[in-house]
This record gives structure tokens, sequence and C-alpha cells, in this order.
């Protein structure tokens, strides 16, 4: 039987809740995090009707740093002055919580960690290993994802849905190309060093073989092609030594999601607890 799975990049929509509701809290425990994110469980299975749920966190330290000490270096390095730093420790547990306790005391099983890696990495290994038959859509804004794209997976950025056939009309490049736009224009964000002066597209012109010869930036493409094809490991999907994530069906639990809806004053949420579907519906 063929299933429709949808992939959550857990620590980005995290996120985006503490952004959205920031000041919930329940008798002095902050609970915008899990209330946000409950909500938007029910949210995605009530819209498309999934066989199950895959939750993607990140992994505290990275792997990465292990080839290149700069990566993520100016995030690391970042002084956060105390109320920033009180901010980060609450919305850290309020994820962990989410992780360790409510998913699986409601019975979600594919709770997917690995310490060293990301979400990125972990949504990789899920797609890699999904059945030609089965379906996926991916919930994440990060652009990093597109290489997953396939005929059966697609991406719900929370603005648009982004699929194979979307994807190629748009840059006319395949998803597995796009490590190396990522690699040559670089991402700050991430620290990833790319070639100085060449952003994002005329990395996609450069693949796809649309800058002349005399062109200032493939001269700087061609030139620095010994750096930007050592951060390929970097920005690579699923990063060397991530685990192979296989899916289960889940067999979830009323009670307990009613448990954690009590424990953390989801009053609106009580009651709530989602089912899935056994067909493909996407």
């Amino acid at each position: 039987m063929s299933s429709s799975w949808i992939i959550l990049d857990a620590n980005f929509l995290c996120w985006r809740s503490f952004h959205s509701l920031g000041g919930l809290s329940y008798n002095g425990q902050p609970t915008a995090v899990a209330f946000g994110f409950f909500r938007d469980i029910i949210h995605f299975v009530d819209k498309y009707d999934p066989s199950g749920l895959i939750f993607a966190f990140d992994g505290k330290e990275s792997k990465r740093e292990e080839i290149d000490s700069t990566y993520k270096q100016e995030r690391r390095e970042k002084r956060l002055d105390p109320k920033e730093a009180e901010t980060y420790r609450i919305i850290s547990l309020q994820i962990q919580d989410l992780r360790k306790k409510f998913l699986p005391k409601v019975g979600f099983k594919n709770v997917f960690f690995q310490e060293g890696y990301e979400a990125d990495d972990v949504v990789a290994s899920v797609c890699e290993g999904l059945d030609d038959q089965d379906e996926a859509m991916i919930v994440s804004s990060d652009k990093d994802l597109y290489q997953c794209l396939k005929h059966n997976v697609t991406i719900w950025n929370c603005k648009e849905r982004i699929t194979l056939q979307g994807f190629y009309s748009r840059y006319k490049i395949t998803p597995d190309q796009w490590k190396y736009v990522k690699a040559i224009a670089g991402c700050i964000t991430d620290g990833v060093r790319g070639i100085r002066g060449v952003g994002e597209k005329s990395a996609i012109l450069y693949l796809r073989g649309e800058l002349s010869d005399s062109s200032l930036y493939r001269k700087r493409i061609e030139n620095g092609e010994e750096e930007w094809k050592r951060s390929l490991e970097l920005v690579r999907l699923p990063y060397k030594g991530t685990k192979v994530f296989t899916p289960q069906r889940d067999k979830l639990n009323p009670e307990g999601w009613d448990e954690v809806c009590e424990e953390l004053g989801f009053k609106y949420l009580k009651g709530a607890c989602p089912s899935f579907a056994k067909k493909t519906l996407f």
C-alpha cells in the first residue's frame, strides 16, 4: 500500500511558533512553541490527510565543523545579551520537551534526530529511502532542501508548493545541481564560503552554460573551482554518516494527546488528536 508522508522541519516550525506566540505560558511554564507546533499538526493533517507525519529535529552540534571550523561560526560566536540568551534557552528547552516527551507521549513514532546532524540531513535521508510509490511533502523554508525534490517529493515553504516541475521551470537546472549553486554562491548564514562576487543567479547561469567565455563571473567560478568544490561536502544532503531513517505507521493515543493538552493548558486543542488516512492524497 502506498503512503503519503508530511515531513516537518521541526526546528523551523518551533521557531515560527515562538515568533508568533512568544509570550504564551501556562502556570508559569512557557508553552508558545508546543502550542503552535500542535496546532500545526492539526492543520497539516486536516488539510492534506496524510498517512503519517515525520518530525526532523536538529542535533545540537555539527559534524560539518570537523571539516570546516568556520561552518556556522558567526552563529556560534554571536554574543547574546542576557535577555536573548534566556530566550534561546527557553525555546531550546521547549523544543527538547517536544522531541523527548510530548510527541512520544501522543504515540508519534517518527520523531527523528541524530546528534551532530541537522534536520536537513534527516529529511534528505527519509527522501532517499522513499519508495517510488509513496509521496512526501516537506514543510520548511530552507532552500537547501531543494536537493530533495523528486517526482514524488514536494516542498511547502509556507508560501507556495514547490514541485520538481516547478523547480525546473524556475531555475532550468536539476535538484541534484542545487548543491553546486550553494557551493559556488556560498551561504552567509551558514558560513559557507562561496566565490567572492558570485551570487545564486550567476551560479545558476554558469551551471546552465549561459555565461559567455568573457564573463567575469564565469572566470571567477572557474578560477575558484578548487575552493568551491571543497564546500560541496558542507552543502550536500544528507551529510556523510547520516543514519537511514525509515518511517513507520503511527498508532496515536488520544488519551496521551489530551494529557499533554491538559498539562500545557491547551483547552482549545483538547480532543483534537488527529487520525491518518491509509491512501495517497497529495
